[in-house]
């Protein structure tokens, strides 16, 4: 059978290859035009000449949610699971609010080429995964597909990736003061519920003040101060750690006001920090995991949809997804707001060391950075 994901004909119509079944299917979106260019070249057929940037934007709004390769991610107890890679085409300059209906209607249609697909488990990743954090009824009902945001997997790289530069840098975390934007957020409640009783002080930041308080009366704690604030500024001076967690269509925060020697961890997708180029305290991409055993995508678009320096790099939200597969539960792990608890990090922490899903390696745009955190140790020694 041949396993090729559809293709654009030379008319520019999408013809469908017979896909074989998957045990998975991995939801998502591009936060480019140079990487979704990409795609939309290899639909067409790698021999024709590329297609324009112009070109591009002016298709992408009438290209439906298509598989656009078939992925294969192995374990290293030698088990593997095979899935597809559904690209739902959200336009990278249209994730704001303005965008949403066109944007939701655009996942439940991605969401319904899962089924098609016949996978089990759906991991919805980026802007893909809003209609499981409150807008459940959205979805498409497909008793057959359990959909998954992946958030629970992705608050455990973001933790243990606090947990290692702690050490790393020579700072126990205990007595580290861990600022987190985008608080009330899924992934950002997750973190702020499981650095409770192990960072020195909590600060949360949220544009929405009821669920700011509301979070804050929920986590009480004799051993780890919370506060709240509705304005980044307030707090970027104070805070050795930075995790950054909000839904944001492009970055917004500015690292202007945050110390030189803070460890900042951006876990947007697309991410949160802006970046002006100038020297300013270490800033790592978190949430992400490593694939131990191996991952392969037909055909190879891992320099286009995972372009990191380091092999198989993937999102965690992603990740999640091919994780249930492996373990052959079927079920929706995560799903609405505010939900993920710590003993629920702890579990999916240990299927990911069991299958050989490490923390990947710290990097951020500028290739691996896991020295400069580690030269923090040295600067606050001498």
């Amino acid at each position: 059978m041949d396993h090729s994901p559809a293709r654009l004909s030379s008319t520019g119509a999408f013809v469908d290859r017979c896909p074989a079944k998957a045990r998975f299917a991995l939801i998502g979106h591009l936060d480019s035009w140079e990487k979704t260019a990409a795609v939309v070249q290899s639909l067409r057929g790698g021999l024709r000449s590329p297609i324009s940037a112009r070109d591009v934007r002016e298709i992408v709004p009438f290209l439906p949610p298509r598989t656009v390769c078939r992925v294969t991610v192995s374990s290293t107890d030698g088990s593997c699971a095979h899935g597809v890679y559904v690209d739902a085409f959200l336009s990278p300059d249209r994730l704001g609010e303005g965008s949403v209906r066109e944007n939701i209607r655009r996942i439940r249609e991605a969401a319904s080429y899962a089924h098609r697909e016949g996978a089990s488990v759906a991991a919805l990743g980026g802007f893909s995964s809003i209609v499981l954090e409150g807008k459940v009824d959205l979805l498409p009902s497909h008793d057959e597909v359990a959909f998954t945001t992946g958030n629970t997997l992705t608050v455990a790289y973001i933790v243990r990736a606090v947990e290692q530069a702690s050490t790393l840098g020579g700072r126990p975390l205990r007595s580290q003061t861990v600022l987190i934007l985008g608080a009330t957020g899924d992934v950002g409640s997750g973190c702020a519920r499981y650095l409770l009783g192990r960072a020195g002080r909590l600060l949360l930041c949220n544009r929405n003040p009821h669920r700011l308080r509301r979070l804050q009366r929920s986590l009480v704690s004799d051993a780890t101060p919370v506060s709240i604030s509705t304005e980044p500024e307030e707090f970027l001076s104070e805070a050795d750690f930075i995790v950054a967690a909000a839904s944001l269509a492009a970055p917004r925060f500015s690292l202007r006001s945050v110390r030189s020697d803070a460890i900042v961890c951006d876990a947007g997708y697309p991410k949160n920090i802006l970046s002006d180029g100038t020297p300013g305290p270490v800033v790592f991409f978190g949430g992400m995991g490593q694939v131990l055993g191996g991952l392969r995508l037909a055909p190879d678009l891992i320099s286009v949809l995972a372009p990191h320096p380091a092999p198989n790099i993937v999102q965690g939200c992603l990740l999640e997804g091919m994780l249930l597969a492996l373990e052959g539960r079927f079920e929706s792990y995560s799903r609405g707001r505010g939900n993920i608890q710590p003993s629920q990090v702890d579990e999916i922490w240990g299927l990911a060391e069991k299958h050989g899903f490490a923390l990947a390696p710290f990097f951020n745009d500028q290739g691996l950075c896991g020295d400069r955190i580690a030269a923090l140790r040295v600067e606050s020694v001498a």
